[in-house]
Order: C-alpha cells, then structure tokens, then sequence
C-alpha cells in the first residue's frame, strides 16, 4: 500500500511539472508570435525547457565568481536559445524576453485583481493600490 501512495505521489508531481510547464511556455509563446513566423507552442515548450537547463548551468558555473555577472551571462545565452529557436535576431530574441515579460507581469497583475490569486506580487501590488 504505500508504494501505491508514492507512485501516485510521483504522478502527482510529474503533472503538476508538465502543466507548470506549459503554463510559463506561453507568454514565450505569445510573444514570439510578435517577432517570428517560425512561432509555435512546441517551440516555445522546448525554448522554455532549453532556457532553464542553460541559464541554471551558466548560472551555477559563473555564480562563483560573481553573482551578477552569472545572471548577465544566464541571460544572454536565453537570448541565445530565443535566437536560434524562434530563427530570429537579437534584437528579435531581446524583444520576445520583453514582451514575455511584460505578458507575465499583466497576466499576474490580472489574476491577482479578478482571482485574489497572488502569482508575483503576493498581494503587495493590490495593498499598495487600494491604500494610496
């Protein structure tokens, strides 16, 4: 019986990673819609994948030496992955980072006013609003 518990427990945690993972792939997505032709969700999942596994080796080799030269570096070899995924400039990569970005921030600041669910301002953001 509680081999039954932790094979659910590991099933558990396998679909919670797979719909974690889609669900941060798709503001990659939708942006990338903005700046390549070559877009797709697949692409997006595989640059999301791909841009984790990067920037957490970079980061980890280079935070040695010094912490904000790791995440400089972690985030230029994003861009890198974003440039040859989606076949697009460095500009075009830097632009699918921004707008990316800018998605999570307004999808957060949604979720959080229609939802109560505090994604990534924790409800500081609301607080702030209805106290000012």
């Amino acid at each position: 019986m509680a081999n039954l518990g932790l094979l659910l427990h590991l099933v558990y945690t396998i679909l919670t990673l797979l719909i974690a993972w889609i669900i941060v792939s798709i503001p990659i997505w939708l942006a990338s819609k903005f700046v390549s032709k070559r877009s797709s969700l697949g692409k997006a999942l595989v640059a999301t994948m791909v841009s984790y596994i990067i920037f957490f080796i970079v980061f980890s080799v280079f935070s040695i030496f010094n912490v904000i030269i790791a995440f400089l570096l972690g985030f230029f070899a994003i861009l890198a992955v974003f440039r040859v995924i989606f076949d697009v400039s460095w500009t075009g990569a830097l632009l699918i980072a921004i707008i990316a970005f800018l998605l999570v921030l307004i999808i957060s600041f949604l979720m959080e006013i229609l939802f109560s669910i505090p994604i990534l301002f924790h409800g500081v953001l609301i607080q702030r609003i209805l106290i000012s």
